[in-house]
């Protein structure tokens, strides 16, 4: 539960530091850190998304809303599914 703690063990899986790289845990760690409204962690979080081709930041940002976390999005470009709409 703590949030720079968190985004530390997702650096390590970004870097592959005494851990195998692996960018699926490490969104889940920023995620994590995220859940508790860590800017940080919501900024690498989108980063990282980007080069992922199964992530998509808009899912994220909604699950971040449905949590409660106040998110300020200055400017997105965004795609919705048509099941969003």
């Amino acid at each position: 539960g703590f949030a720079l703690g968190q985004v530390n063990l997702a650096q390590m899986y970004l870097n592959g530091q005494s851990v195998e790289k692996d960018l699926s845990q490490a969104l889940f760690w920023l995620e994590q850190s995220a859940l508790q409204s860590y800017k940080p962690a919501i900024l690498k979080y989108v980063i990282v998304c980007k080069q992922v081709a199964n992530c998509n930041v808009a899912d994220f940002y909604q699950s971040l809303i449905l949590a409660g976390v106040n998110i300020k999005i200055r400017e997105i470009e965004l795609k919705l599914s048509p099941s969003i709409l």
